[in-house]
Parts: C-alpha cells; sequence; structure tokens
C-alpha cells in the first residue's frame, strides 16, 4: 500500500506543479492580451480625435511647436524597415497599433503622408510620418498624455466659448460623452490628499490618484481651474472567467489523473482475472505476465503465480500416479483375462476349479 499511495502522491504533486507551471503560462499570455487591449482601448480615441482634427497639419511642419507635447510623444520620420509586416500594414490602413512590453508600452499611429505637392525643397520624396507615445509600464507617460489632451482641448473650448459659459460647459459634457468619462469642475470639494494633490497640480499641472476600482486624473488649467477625469476601470490581474477556466483545467487534469490511476489498477487487476479463468479452463501453464510494481496487487500476483505454480505440480503428481496404478494394474487384468479364457476351454470341473483357483 506503501507504493501505491506513494504514487499517487507523486503524481499529484507532479500535475500540481504541472497545473502551476500552466496557470502561470496561460495568465502572463492573457494578461499581455488584456493589457494589450486595455491600453489600446484607452489611448486610441485621443489618437484618432488628434487625427481627425489634423493635429499634425500644425505641428508636422514646425518643429519647435512639438515641444509642447507631453513627455513620451514625438513626431517621427517612419521607417517601414523597423516595423513588422502587419504592424506596416496597420499603420497604413490608419489604425492606432499599441504594443506592450515588460519595458515599455507604446503607441503609434501614421499621421501624414506628405505628398509632392507638399514636400519642402530639401526632401526628395514623399515621406511618412508617425506621432509616436511610449510610456514606462505603469502607463505614467499615457495619463500625462490623456491630461494634456483634456487640458489643451478644454483651453480651446473656453477660448471659443469665451463669453458663454453655458456654450462652454456644453462643449465639455459633449467632450465628456464622447470618451466615456466622467468630468467636472471642482469647486470647493476636494479630495482626500488634497495638500499634496495641490502640490502635484502645481509643480505639473495635472495628477494621477489611483481610487479603488477606477483611476483618476487632475488637470490644471492655465485659468487657475482644476478638472476631474474618471478613466476606465484598470483591468485586474486576477479575474473571475480567468480563475474559472484555470479551475476547469485543474479538476479535468486531476480527473484524468485519477483515470490513469483506476486504469493502470484495473489492467493489472484484470490480468489476474484473465489467468484464473484460463486456470479454470484447464490451461494449467496460464500466469500473470505483468506483476507490475512492488506493491499490493503485484504482490498479488506473485502470490498467484506461486499457486498456480503449485496446483500445476499437484496435477502432474496427480496424472503421474494414475499413470503408475495403470501399468500396475495392466499385469494381473491381462492374467485374468488370460485365465477366463483357459476356463472356456476346460473340459472338466476339476481343471475349471483349478483355473478359478489360480485366478483368485
Amino acid at each position: 500500500m506503501n507504493k501505491i499511495f506513494l504514487r499517487i502522491l507523486l503524481g499529484l504533486v507532479a500535475t500540481f506543479i504541472a497545473l502551476g507551471l500552466f496557470s502561470t503560462l496561460v495568465l502572463s499570455i492573457i494578461n499581455s492580451v488584456r493589457g494589450e487591449h486595455y491600453w489600446h482601448d484607452l489611448i486610441t480615441p485621443y489618437f484618432e480625435d488628434l487625427v481627425a482634427a489634423e493635429f499634425h497639419k500644425n505641428n508636422l511642419m514646425h518643429h519647435e511647436d512639438t515641444k509642447v507635447l507631453p513627455s513620451g510623444m514625438t513626431f517621427q520620420v517612419y521607417d517601414e524597415d523597423e516595423a513588422s509586416y502587419t504592424e506596416d500594414r496597420r499603420l497604413k490602413a490608419g489604425q492606432v497599433v499599441v504594443n506592450l512590453d515588460e519595458a515599455f508600452i507604446s503607441a503609434k499611429v501614421l499621421v501624414s503622408l506628405l505628398t509632392p505637392d507638399n514636400v519642402p525643397e530639401a526632401i526628395d520624396k514623399p515621406v511618412n510620418y508617425v506621432l509616436q507615445l511610449q510610456s514606462e509600464p505603469g502607463g505614467e507617460q499615457v495619463y500625462e498624455f490623456i491630461a494634456w489632451y483634456y487640458t489643451n482641448t478644454l483651453v480651446q473650448l473656453r477660448s471659443i466659448n469665451r463669453n458663454d459659459m453655458q456654450g462652454f460647459k456644453a462643449s465639455a459634457d459633449t467632450l465628456a460623452k464622447l470618451f466615456e468619462v466622467d468630468l467636472f469642475k471642482l469647486d470647493s470639494h476636494l479630495p482626500a490628499d488634497s495638500e499634496y494633490l495641490l502640490e502635484t497640480l502645481v509643480a505639473k499641472s495635472w495628477a494621477k490618484v489611483e481610487e479603488e476600482n477606477s483611476t483618476r486624473l487632475y488637470i490644471r488649467l492655465p485659468s487657475g481651474e482644476i478638472y476631474s477625469i474618471s478613466l476606465p476601470t484598470p483591468f485586474s490581474m486576477i479575474s473571475l472567467p480567468v480563475i474559472l477556466f484555470l479551475g476547469v483545467c485543474a479538476i479535468i487534469a486531476i480527473a484524468l489523473l485519477a483515470y490513469g490511476f483506476v486504469q493502470s489498477f484495473d489492467k493489472r487487476i484484470r490480468s489476474i482475472e484473465t489467468a484464473a479463468s484460463r486456470i479454470a479452463r484447464g490451461e494449467l501453464d496460464a500466469r500473470v505476465t505483468s506483476a507490475g510494481e512492488e506493491d499490493a496487487i503485484s504482490r498479488l500476483g506473485l502470490s498467484f503465480n506461486s499457486m498456480a505454480d503449485h496446483i500445476q505440480r499437484l496435477m502432474y503428481v496427480q496424472k503421474e500416479m494414475i499413470h503408475a496404478v495403470s501399468h500396475e494394474l495392466r499385469t494381473p487384468v491381462a492374467r485374468i483375462r488370460f485365465g477366463v479364457k483357459m476356463i472356456e476351454d476346460c473340459q472338466t470341473p476339476e481343471s475349471v476349479q483349478k483355473q478359478v483357483k489360480g485366478i483368485d
């Protein structure tokens, strides 16, 4: 029993180790895809709006203006040789390409294709440019870019609706609905730790606060107004569907392990059953051919083989004894038969009596 227990224990340990490695791999792959989707969905609307608003046309040909861009965001010449085939096709189709790596988060979009009509004299052929944002894994530069976007957009809306506060508020509400965020101006109601928040806003005009189920940005306009922006809830590294999926995989793995053990034991017990049936049919040379490892079932197989050997020896001895007895009986039987024949040939009672005496 100790051998069987050890096999089951080692099998369970190996299964749990394999499940751990498998779960780690699955979580890594799934979270990589989910993270890429999260950052793609977060960044893409703002990139697309910049391109749709022809933002690049106001900045591309005047590189000194790019200093107003947030950190991590640049215009640069697009080099097709550095991009993969899929990335090149997606960029030229006008899509925003987001790449998630352990070292950075990168987002880029093709923002301008210079045609022969607007190519500067210093450039011999049309050149593609991309607007690129590169951020640390935590997304610090991404949040700075979003804060920069809202700051510039609100400043432009304030300039357009300079004497119409209702129009400005309606435009800000439209902006919030467009990007599905909660955008409102802070008056006297400041969040907790407002001293740190105000210091950060003074230092860099924006601040990020991680809340229980969301991320909130605060921006300070040049006029001194402070706005709050709630961003989509970041994805959790552990989610219910992933846990359910891994749980189902664990149940299936343990069920397969149990099935393997049961099948192994069943096969070995069936071999003993088959040998017993053959012996019952008279095949005394039947043996358990695969006794297996040194455990209870193998010992049962060895005991069965020993019993079968003993039975075969007994049957052999019995057969030899029967042959010997048969041989010993042939001579007297033959003599009796001869005596009976002689009686048939006797002519007188005296000779018959003599033969009967001899037979007796």
